[in-house]
């Protein structure tokens, strides 16, 4: 057995030392042994042994069993270490929160479009984007990166971001059911174009997932261009996908592009839900919000999707935040969905 195989490596992450490492993983895999046949299993000097047990037994990864010949017996990791992993979860958020709270802001300069080499770099700036979304966030990503997001697509998803995927189907279904607890999840058989877009503001797009001979990334803050790759995302991700989860038991939702408000409303209305809506945008060039029962949507496929909210004595068109044809142009909603 080798003990300083990768299955083990690991575990120096959660501050144990190599000594420490090579005792543990001994217990795990031989189970409970004294202390003289740990000694000879771990390959540690025999003075050094006891004083191993100790610091593994104060930091609750292995447990004593007393008898005549005491024996030391190892916690399964899961167990052992799930608190540290939580402790650190509850950190970087903390972390997350002091640095968006506290970063100095800074002017947007033009041209703000980024060609980033599909390096550590680009997942760098990738996270970032998602760390800043205040509402919504449309996503298709290969399983590789979704694995690597996850963390900060889950603590978007505490801070009550609304998060959409479109996956490829074989991705399992572990990891569909988890992203199913974070937002709306659709499938589809191939592979869908990596695209990120958060709050209708700023995109990602992996060229490399559009062709195979470019090996870079495309970061957008462009309005134009955001539309258009917003654009891509639902004709070419959203419609040729199918719902794994759908939008049963969102009851808030907070969106940005109208054809997703669209989707919910028309979704939980076809459930027995009722919609009321919140909206910020501008009315006749002023901002406004509006707040009243969605009454109707109106669809027409590469023209409009809005949805009508009867507010006071009016009935309010609303669309995208580009509408021409609507009376507001949403800037945000938040949707509440009712029995």
């Amino acid at each position: 057995m080798d003990l300083q195989s990768d299955a083990f490596k690991g575990l120096e992450s959660f501050q144990l030392s190599t000594y420490e490492v090579r005792v543990y993983s001994s217990l795990l895999m031989k189970g409970p042994m004294r202390a003289s046949e740990i000694t000879r299993e771990s390959g540690i000097p025999q003075p050094r042994t006891y004083d191993i047990l100790g610091k593994l037994q104060r930091k609750g990864l292995i447990i004593v069993n007393s008898s005549i010949q005491r024996t030391y017996e190892a916690v399964m990791p899961s167990a052992a270490l799930r608190s540290k992993v939580q402790e650190m979860d509850r950190y970087l958020d903390k972390l997350d929160e002091y640095v968006i709270s506290n970063r100095k802001s800074s002017e947007i300069r033009a041209p703000n479009v980024w060609f980033v080499e599909n390096s550590r770099s680009a997942m760098a700036r990738l996270e970032d984007l998602i760390s800043h979304a205040d509402s919504e966030i449309l996503f298709s990503l290969e399983l590789g990166k979704l694995n690597d997001l996850l963390p900060a697509l889950r603590r978007a998803a505490k801070r009550g971001v609304t998060l959409c995927a479109v996956m490829k189907e074989n991705i399992g279904r572990h990891n569909l059911d988890y992203l199913s607890e974070l937002g709306v999840v659709r499938i589809r058989e191939i592979m869908p174009v990596e695209i990120v877009i958060a709050d209708r503001k700023t995109a990602f797009l992996n060229a490399n997932s559009l062709s195979q001979t470019s090996n870079y990334s495309i970061f957008v803050q462009e309005e134009e261009l955001v539309d258009v790759i917003d654009f891509y995302f639902f004709n070419m991700n959203w419609i040729s996908s199918h719902y794994y989860s759908d939008f049963e038991g969102m009851e808030n939702i907070r969106v940005c592009s109208s054809w997703f408000a669209c989707e919910a409303i028309e979704n939980m209305t076809g459930k027995g839900y009722r919609t009321e809506a919140r909206i910020e945008g501008f009315r006749s060039m002023e901002p406004v919000i509006i707040e009243g029962e969605v009454v109707s949507v109106k669809r027409i496929p590469g023209l409009q999707q809005a949805f009508f909210v009867k507010s006071g004595d009016e009935t309010l068109s609303v669309g995208g935040k580009n509408a021409t044809l609507e009376e507001i142009r949403m800037a945000r909603g938040t949707f509440s969905f009712i029995k």
